[in-house]
């Protein structure tokens, strides 16, 4: 049995799919259009008309769109593409996905809207657990530099926001406890989550006696997109015990 009697011709197949579809020769010369892309340049029957015309002729705007750009670059290059774009023509977000060939490209077009929308709406829901949450919260990059730190951290610390994003966690930590901080760190990034009580060092000297909870971002409900660079979300809490007696110099912890 061949393909064309197994799934119908390319036509019915391309109208089992939901995006969008749309071929360019080399000058940007319109071979084929399918879906919502179809209907967006005015109908289901208008397309028609359109083949061999120039797309960035017959929609100028598309000149100072990252579209526009990534065509010519795939084109160029020979390789595909993928990215999500915004068009306020239709105040609609797509992902488009560029495969070019020496005859020019084919963008398949998804509308990705509704779902840049939810992850908006968990985004913000994460950011104000983050800066409400009672305990001290924080992320690290791959390099063990603190990404993020919200409010009760700092209160907890003493620190400002400015002198701790950028700088390494090795130097707010206990000399004594580096070790064991740096294995949990480690083991975290691995994907395996860290429970451990650690001292940490305050602005003024004072030491803190912490529990701390380390797991991978990757772990956590709200990921990053794929590729993002892994990271390590903690939180502290403070424990009963308080060795406010014992100050030790941050500047000298910081050369430790």
């Amino acid at each position: 049995m061949s393909l064309t009697d197994r799934f119908g011709s390319v036509e019915q197949v391309l109208h089992r799919v939901t995006d969008g579809v749309i071929s360019l020769d080399r000058d940007g010369g319109i071979q084929y259009v399918h879906g919502f892309v179809a209907r967006w340049m005015g109908g289901e029957d208008a397309p028609d008309g359109y083949t061999g015309q120039c797309l960035w002729d017959l929609f100028p705007r598309l000149h100072h769109s990252r579209f526009y750009e990534a065509c010519i670059q795939a084109m160029a290059s020979g390789r595909t593409m993928q990215f999500a774009e915004f068009f306020p023509q239709t105040r609609r977000w797509f992902e488009i996905r560029l495969f070019p060939d020496a005859n020019g490209l084919t963008a398949l077009v998804s509308d990705v809207t509704e779902l840049r929308r939810i992850l908006y709406e968990q985004e913000q829901r994460y950011q104000s657990l983050f800066e409400h949450n009672p305990d001290g919260v924080f992320s690290l990059d791959r390099h063990g530099r603190y990404a993020e730190v919200n409010p009760a951290a700092l209160r907890m610390t003493g620190y400002t926001k400015e002198e701790m994003l950028g700088r390494p966690f090795a130097p707010f930590v206990y000399p004594d406890d580096l070790p064991v901080a740096r294995a949990c760190f480690e083991r975290a990034m691995a994907g395996e989550p860290q429970a451990f009580d650690v001292r940490v060092l305050s602005k003024d000297g004072r030491i803190l006696h912490l529990h701390a909870t380390n797991i991978s971002a990757a772990s956590c409900a709200t990921s990053r997109s794929a590729g993002a660079p892994r990271r390590r979300c903690g939180s502290r809490r403070n424990s009963t015990r308080s060795d406010s007696s014992r100050p030790v110099s941050p500047t000298r912890s910081a050369i430790r």
